[in-house]
């Protein structure tokens, strides 16, 4: 009684567990719970009355379907009917139909369902029109179990269609699995659990060897077409005579044609038929490897791979295009296919060398059932072969280094020629470049060798960071050759390469960072280093010292900005950008607007004017003789000229020669600019040259400056007065002419005498600067009582009011370079 008891229990939990979840939704409703009730309280039962507690559960026919359910559920065949079958109940509850019909497929039945179905959320579908246990019982076991019957009838009679076998037991994954499936289909195949009968062994055995037989046929069906074309193409030198001589290949190839031809309409009773004279001429079956050993060589993707191993006979030719794949560093998957292409060819090495010719394709199919292809290892390694051949072969033919040995070279280049270059930029990608060293030139610097071709070219290429990544990228993916690991224990090279590398990128991620935080030196191009990398670790400390340098000063440059901004409120008014466009303002250095690049490109055009006009057997003018004196005939001719053109050749030379370091645009009879007066700036050559040639005097021109602005440049005001627009509404533009030029003065002092105590990075300029910035801002937007009594008494009243018009709120302490 118990034992009867606890294999129900057993039953009813397969059913909820397995059959209630396999694809078919299914409402189970309270069994679950009463499941849980008798099997917790089994202890508690009197022995006698425990079977009467069944049908509380479910009925017992009910119960009679969960047990034929438990004798089928290790069937994969029956869980895949299960689930079509179910899902067919659920679809045709909503009106769709999806019977099958008797015989042949019902082609436009289905596909009118699919067309349904497609539009339709399928898996939403399902879910809301879950079966209930009891519609599963009265509704889908009938169903499934006619379906399993009718499976079982046709198997047995042998008419069952080759489409409906390979969905079922074509599927099943081996022969053990195969007998096991016929097993329990006809032992539950009447809608029962399963019980022994001598009879059902009988027909069993005789279907297990039909469909042995179509087991044969199915793989033969897709192999047969590879083993034609193997022999009439690929392998068609191997054979003393054509195809069309070959007994064996004739009687493959009708063979081939009705199979592929009348697959559809076959049984399993007919297609047994035509099985038995298959096995007679093959004398073997294929196993399913050797199949796909077949198949793949057939491919079109192997044809070039199959030609080159054909003619591979020579065991020391191919040992040195083994050798070189090895040496040349090539990529990994390449170095593996070689392996496995080693392996294939000395398996291979009796059927395609020593054997041939064959006479027939019957003796060569004998000598390829004796290789030995270990299990499915040798059809892994031909595949490996055939995805990698034209890289492979690539390197062969070419003789053409990897792009990993390319790497390598390049790193032994770098790391005795190469410089790494920073330079503060506002593109990222434009900070960081490696150069060669300015020596090299036609010989090594560091060891005095002479440079190849190749390597001079080199010599020559400033590489960019996007390279350097590259670089890195091909590096770590290198299988290094052992060759280079001999010859220049290249695995330390590379770390060390890396090592140095990775520092410099750190060092260019510091600067993007500084030249963000508005550092002054680190703007536009104003900082440079150049590092020279190092075949030793000497290299790797030299670059982390100059990384912590860099930050040191970012942490110090925003602590000073911090502090300044602080201590001067209206430095908050302005951007980093704008503060330092301020301050070179003040120290002459910002003359890039329209007047000035017009005044340059004019300056730019007589300067070539005069080159172009200048004899090249004489550097003192146009037609000058020995002595600098120019012929009474030339003059002559340059006076028509110039007076047939209205004086144009006098207009070319300009009125103003404006300072290469302070930019003031001086008058051209000034042969010394006014303001620097200590460094003496000379007028440039070119202008008095042209003056002495010409013995022109300048037009008078109305001036660029200012009464009251003594020697500061009054478009240097304008452009600082414009600067100051961009947070105040009101600007007094004579108290800042009568400041600027005093600014200037006391800034461009204090800063010469900085630099030349300062540090590479000018962290003292730079903070004086951004602090007298702030002060000068102070004074014009908040003026003390003593400054706004002395600029009284100088005529100037008023201050400049400090209100912001920007459309954004103002920076703040925080501002970054943006």
């Amino acid at each position: 009684i118990l034992h009867k008891f606890d294999t129900a229990l057993g039953q009813i939990n397969v059913y909820l567990r397995l059959f209630c979840d396999c694809g078919v939704p299914i409402n189970t409703g309270g069994l679950p719970k009463e499941l849980a009730r008798l099997t917790n309280g089994h202890s508690g039962f009197e022995t006698r009355k425990v079977l009467d507690m069944l049908p509380e559960v479910m009925p017992q026919g009910h119960l009679d379907n969960v047990a034929w359910l438990h004798a089928v559920h290790r069937s994969s065949i029956f869980l895949d009917m299960w689930r079509e079958v179910g899902s067919r109940v659920i679809l045709s509850s909503v009106g769709i139909d999806t019977e099958r019909k008797e015989g042949a497929v019902d082609v436009e039945g289905k596909k009118k369902a699919a067309d349904q179905i497609k539009q339709l959320d399928h898996a939403a579908m399902m879910r809301d029109n879950a079966l209930s246990h009891e519609k599963v019982m009265t509704k889908l076991v009938p169903e499934v179990k006619l379906e399993w019957k009718k499976l079982r009838d046709s198997v047995k009679v042998g008419n069952i269609p080759i489409p409906h076998l390979e969905q079922t037991f074509g599927k099943v994954q081996s022969m053990e699995d195969t007998v096991g499936e016929l097993i329990t289909l006809s032992q539950t195949g009447d809608g029962k659990p399963s019980q022994p009968d001598q009879k059902m062994q009988a027909w069993r055995e005789q279907a297990m060897l039909k469909i042995q037989d179509f087991t044969v046929l199915a793989e033969l069906r897709i192999t047969l077409p590879a083993i034609l074309k193997l022999r009439k193409q690929d392998f068609g030198s191997l054979f003393k005579t054509e195809e069309g001589k070959d007994q064996l290949y004739q009687k493959l190839e009708k063979l081939s044609d009705t199979l592929q031809s009348q697959w559809q309409s076959l049984t399993l009773d007919t297609q047994s038929k035509l099985a038995g004279p298959v096995k007679e001429d093959l004398g073997a079956e294929l196993t399913p490897a050797q199949c796909d050993f077949l198949r793949i060589l057939a491919e079109p993707a192997s044809e070039d791979m199959v030609q080159w191993i054909l003619l591979q006979r020579d065991q020391g030719q191919f040992n040195q295009y083994r050798s070189f794949i090895l040496d040349s560093g090539a990529e990994a998957n390449v170095v593996n296919a070689t392996g496995s292409l080693a392996t294939v060819r000395t398996a291979l090495r009796q059927l395609i060398y020593q054997n041939p010719p064959y006479d027939s394709l019957r003796n060569f199919l004998e000598v390829f059932r004796a290789v030995d292809l270990r299990g499915d290892e040798l059809v892994a390694h031909l595949t490996t072969v055939q995805q990698n051949f034209a890289a492979f072969k690539l390197i062969i033919t070419k003789q053409t280094e990897s792009a990993g040995v390319r790497a390598c070279k390049d790193i032994l280049h770098f790391l005795r020629a190469g410089v790494l270059v920073f330079e503060s930029n506002p593109d990222a990608e434009k900070v960081l470049s490696i150069e060669p060293h300015d020596e090299l030139r036609g010989g090594d610097r560091k060891s005095g060798a002479v440079l190849t071709a190749e390597e001079q070219r080199k010599a020559s290429e400033t590489k960019s960071l996007d390279f350097l990544l590259d670089l890195r990228s091909r590096i770590v993916m290198t299988e290094i050759p052992e060759k280079m690991e001999k010859e220049h224990k290249m695995s330390e090279q590379v770390d060390i390469f890396l090592a140095q590398l990775q520092t410099a990128f750190d060092m260019k991620e510091q600067i993007v960072s500084l030249h963000e935080a508005g550092h002054f030196v680190f703007q536009d191009g104003k900082y440079t280093k150049k590092i020279e990398l190092s075949a030793d670790r000497q290299g790797i400390v030299t670059l982390k010292k100059e990384l912590e340098l860099l930050r040191q000063e970012l942490a110090a440059w925003t602590s000073v900005v911090q502090k300044i901004r602080e201590d001067y409120y209206y430095l908050n008014y302005f951007t980093m950008r704008e503060a330092l466009a301020l301050i070179q303002n003040i120290l002459g250095l910002r003359r890039r607007n329209k007047f000035d690049l017009e005044e340059e490109k004019e300056e730019e055009q007589i300067h070539r004017k005069f080159q172009q006009a200048q004899e090249p057997d004489s550097p003192k003018g146009p037609g000058s003789q020995e002595g600098g004196t120019k012929p009474e005939s030339s003059k002559a001719g340059d006076a028509a000229l110039a007076a047939e053109n209205g004086g144009e050749m006098k207009q070319e030379i300009p009125r103003e020669w404006k300072c290469p370091i302070c930019h003031f645009q001086n008058k051209l009879f000034e042969t010394s600019c006014l303001m620097c007066t200590d460094q003496k700036i000379e007028r440039p050559q070119h202008i008095t040259d042209l003056i002495k040639l010409y013995g022109l005097k300048p037009k008078k021109r109305r001036s660029s400056r200012s009464p009251s602005e003594g020697r500061a440049n009054f478009e240097s005001v304008k452009d600082f007065i414009s600067l100051l627009h961009l947070v105040t509404s009101n600007v007094d533009q004579r108290r800042v002419q009568r400041r600027h030029t005093q600014w200037r003065k006391e800034m461009m002092a204090r800063t010469g005498e900085l630099k030349e105590s300062d540090n590479a990075m000018q962290s003292a300029t730079s903070k004086y600067q951004l602090e007298a910035l702030g002060q000068i801002l102070q004074q014009l937007m908040a003026p003390s009582r003593e400054q706004k009594a002395k600029e009284a008494k100088e005529g100037v009243s008023g201050g400049t009011r400090a209100v912001s018009v920007r459309s954004v709120p103002v920076p703040g302490p925080e501002a970054r370079n943006a």
